[in-house]
């Protein structure tokens, strides 16, 4: 079966209990405004998560209970290997009032798959209907290049309602919204240009690190936050090399987006595993430079982003 998106899927007669649900927004958006809508799809009251083989097998003595008022569940498979997906899948038939979403957190290999109802769920799912209201609120139309550009820098940068609404409360009534006008506005938001700098540095780009860097030091952007962003970033690229986990910052305890992990999955093409201990060093000698000196903003972040990216070479 081919994918459709989530917008699709709720309009069908919903077809199968076990489903392949794509999920490329982040963890509020899907629990919020997705999960509603998919319990209502499906007559569903409750729903339920199983993250593992012995999650599983205690979820399915549940499911064997006898119950006095039989009721629909959607039960979510996240994190769980394929094949303990396809098997769930070839049970699933056992459990007529329950539906079964697998969310995948990489590319599925097995050609089984081709079988199963796959489901996209995008943020310009979430954001069409609220764009639209806006700009029929607002008198404003948005040329088809510049909505695709806007929904663009949604998912790679994670804007939220308020960035779109100060987008286009620029604009006057009638005015049509081009590509120019959100590149141009886009390009001065502080979190593009943050994400902009990470990226650069991940992609040991010093001129263009530096180039953002400089542009987020004219809009005050403290510099122990540059620090902050960075250790962050490259901590969740020793998680990669060390323990492979994708979905979670395990530090901080918190789910990371899909977008930023592969940004940092890019990263391992720049720096290899015995470059971060390096990375970490730099970072905390700056950290204790920015706590006992004052200097100028400037000059440290060329230190630090060249200490980073082009690390002095050894004589031997």
């Amino acid at each position: 079966m081919g994918r459709k998106s989530f917008e699709e899927w709720l309009r069908e007669k919903e077809k199968g209990s076990f489903l392949i649900l794509e999920r490329r927004v982040n963890r509020a958006r899907f629990e919020e405004w997705c999960i509603p809508q998919l319990l209502e799809k499906v007559s569903a009251s409750r729903f339920s998560w199983v993250r593992n083989r012995e999650e599983w097998e205690e979820k399915k003595k549940e499911l064997l209970l006898p119950v006095l008022f039989p009721e629909k569940e959607v039960v979510f498979l996240e994190g769980i290997d394929e094949g303990l997906a396809l098997a769930v899948a070839g049970e699933s038939p056992s459990y007529p009032l329950v539906f079964f979403f697998f969310l995948p957190e990489g590319e599925l290999t097995r050609s089984d798959w081709r079988r199963f109802p796959w489901i996209v769920l995008k943020e310009e799912g979430i954001f069409e209907p609220f764009l639209k209201n806006r700009l029929q609120a607002l008198g404003l139309s948005l040329e088809e290049e510049a909505r695709i550009r806007l929904f663009r820098l949604l998912e790679e940068y994670e804007l939220q309602e308020t960035d779109i609404e100060a987008f286009l409360r620029q604009f006057r009534r009638g005015e049509r919204i081009k590509e120019k006008d959100v590149e141009v506005f886009f390009e001065q938001s502080e979190r593009v240009l943050l994400f902009r700098f990470l990226d650069a540095v991940g992609e040991r780009n010093a001129s263009l690190a530096l180039q953002y860097g400089y542009r987020l030091l004219k809009e005050k952007f403290p510099l122990a936050l540059f620090l902050s962003h960075l250790a962050r970033r490259f901590r969740l690229l020793l998680q990669l090399y060390l323990v492979e986990e994708k979905r979670k910052d395990l530090w901080q305890k918190r789910e990371i987006s899909p977008f930023e992990m592969q940004k940092v999955q890019r990263m391992q093409a720049h720096f290899s595993l015995s470059d971060i201990p390096r990375v970490f060093q730099a970072l905390q000698m700056a950290d204790r430079l920015l706590k006992t000196q004052n200097i100028d903003p400037q000059a440290f972040l060329l230190s630090l982003i060249t200490e980073i990216v082009e690390p002095k070479k050894s004589l031997d």
